[in-house]
């Protein structure tokens, strides 16, 4: 026997052992992030679906129904809820069927977390940050709601993973990559432009030969258009043009960058707020006489809306879109239910109203103080790159168009954990100049945050809080359906 192999076999017990306590960990978190979520859901189960939710739902019953799809966005999400429905034998009504799938899901996301730290750093990483996500407020709340980012999410930690694992020359890993990405493209279709750049990252990241590292790239992208194509063949067939997946891409474009030209020279970011609800409302019905009366035309207008103010906000455009949606990208959001309302009883409102303040603000500052920590840490030169090209592909999508709900940034936010994992725990000599140049930048940024935590803090001590305000619109997203309430009559009834 030889001197290393036998030193392989007396290592042997001490790795079971690693691996073991390893798993006692992981089955631990998973068992805390079942019961809070299930708390919640539980809790919750009576709080009606609103906004996006709507036409996630409205999808699924026409997939359940065997009817065409009729939905602007992609269809995955609403084919999970459908078949969360036949498994459970549900008839489209209940909501207690799709609300136990978000958890399976969340659940996924949290070891897909923990296989990406593990890979990145090292178990005691992937264990930490997948401690952070089991009690995370915004995760562990967010099966509650019936929206595409639970499985999106899933299939953004799954294509960063297997793509980590394709690294070498691995082509199956690529190909794989690529079909999950290709599913979360048919959940959120702006995941589609993510696809190159990511091929292209990893042809240049691979160390193996030329044509392997070339042949990974080319097994990533068509990976994806395997699972996506065929829909994009449906959507020409159907609507006699081609669509990629979807076309519910002009609102977000048009809610970002619309500037009325009374205030065109004056424009410093985002027209936020009632008046580019009110302008997009008038060009609604600018469209109809202009002949526009389906969705797919509308949409078509407002995105040619969206790029003339873009091109009219020539060349200061980019520097207004950072100062506006910079800070929005990066400050704490809330997203939680209505902790008070009638769905619930005081006793637990209270409970997880303290719980909320208790937990939610030191955890936000905690990570807020460890991320550019733990992003001096990461060599940017290797495997860190992969997630991180994420995260910097998801700000400048959301800087292009608009900011958008917290829900927006939860795909990226996991790998921000996996920074403030890496600075506790990691061996990595950390670079202080880096460091400290980007907790400035982080504080900067989250000062402007101040009033929105004072207030919350007001509200989560006096129990009047309601929703947070994006999820306050009570009516079918503009364009899905019905028009917003008190808006006139409804484009049904045309």
């Amino acid at each position: 026997m030889s001197e290393a192999t036998a030193d392989a076999r007396a290592e042997e017990p001490a790795n079971r052992q690693v691996c073991g306590g390893e798993t006692k960990w992981l089955v631990l978190i998973l068992v805390v992030a079942a019961l809070l979520r299930g708390l919640v859901v539980g809790s919750f189960d009576r709080l009606e679906p609103f906004g996006d939710q709507l036409a996630y739902l409205e999808g699924a019953r026409e997939l359940q129904a065997g009817e065409s799809y009729t939905g602007s966005r992609g269809p995955a999400y609403s084919a999970a809820i459908a078949l969360a429905w036949f498994v459970s034998g549900g008839d489209g009504s209940s909501l207690t069927a799709p609300r136990v799938l978000n958890v399976l899901l969340s659940l996924a996301l949290l070891v897909l977390v923990w296989a990406n730290g593990r890979k990145l750093f090292g178990p005691r990483v992937g264990l930490a940050a997948a401690a952070v996500l089991a009690i995370h407020p915004n995760y562990v709340t967010f099966p509650v709601y019936l929206l595409s980012e639970n499985l999106y999410n899933v299939t953004v930690a799954g294509g960063v993973l297997l793509a980590l694992h394709s690294l070498g020359a691995r082509t199956a890993c690529a190909l794989a990559a690529g079909c999950v990405l290709g599913l979360g493209t048919l959940t959120r279709e702006m995941l589609a432009w993510f696809v190159p750049c990511l091929a292209v990252l990893l042809a240049i990241l691979d160390r193996s030969e030329p044509k392997r590292a070339l042949r990974g790239a080319v097994a990533l992208v068509l990976g994806a258009a395997l699972v996506v194509l065929p829909w994009t063949a449906r959507n020409a067939s159907v609507h006699d043009r081609f669509i990629l997946v979807g076309f519910g891409d002009g609102i977000p474009l048009f809610e970002g960058n619309y500037v009325a030209p009374a205030y065109m020279k004056k424009a410093q970011g985002r027209w936020k707020g009632q008046p580019v609800k009110q302008a997009k409302w008038i060009l609604f019905h600018e469209f109809k006489e202009r002949g526009a009366k389906t969705k797919l035309d509308r949409n078509a207008l407002y995105r040619e809306e969206a790029w003339k103010a873009i091109r009219e906000r020539q060349p200061t455009w980019i520097f207004e879109k950072l100062a506006s949606n910079g800070s929005d990208l990066v400050q704490p959001r809330l997203q939680t239910p209505v902790l008070w309302g009638g769905e619930t009883s005081e006793a637990l409102s209270g409970f997880l109203r303290v719980g909320m303040l208790g937990l939610f603000l030191p955890l936000h500052a905690l990570l807020f103080l460890l991320v550019p920590i733990g992003l001096a840490r990461w060599r940017f030169s290797g495997l860190a790159l992969v997630p991180l090209s994420y995260v910097a592909f998801s700000f400048a999508a959301h800087v292009v168009a608009n900011a958008g709900p917290m829900r927006f940034q939860m795909p990226h936010e996991w790998i921000l954990i996996l920074a403030a994992a890496s600075a506790v725990l990691s061996a990595v000599p950390m670079k202080k100049w880096v460091s400290g140049g980007l907790f400035v930048i982080v504080v900067a940024a989250h000062a402007g945050a101040t009033d929105a935590w004072r207030e919350l803090g007001a509200a989560l001590f006096s129990g009047d809080a309601t929703a947070h305000e994006e999820w306050q619109e009570e009516f079918v997203p503009f364009g899905e359906g019905d028009e917003p309430s008190g808006a006139g009559q409804s484009e049904k009834q045309e």
